[in-house]
């Protein structure tokens, strides 16, 4: 998933909601999240987040910070 924000934009809060939709959403099997995040007059400002939920260390860190996954 790629946003380009506005200027000013807080990237890591964007970056943050962006993972949790993915996360929270019923999309199935979920293999990997890629997020980057792009200023959209200063492309040298972006943030990027890439988890594997197969991993257990990814799986943790999402789990606790956005619960367990829908069924």
């Amino acid at each position: 998933m790629t946003a380009i924000v506005k200027p000013g934009a807080d990237l890591d809060s964007v970056l943050d909601q962006a993972v949790r939709l993915v996360w929270t959403s019923k999309l199935n099997p979920l293999e990997s999240i890629v997020v980057d995040v792009t200023d959209e007059q200063d492309p040298k400002r972006f943030a990027s987040k890439r988890l594997s939920p197969k991993k257990a260390e990814d799986k943790t860190e999402l789990e606790c910070k956005y619960g367990p996954r829908p069924k």
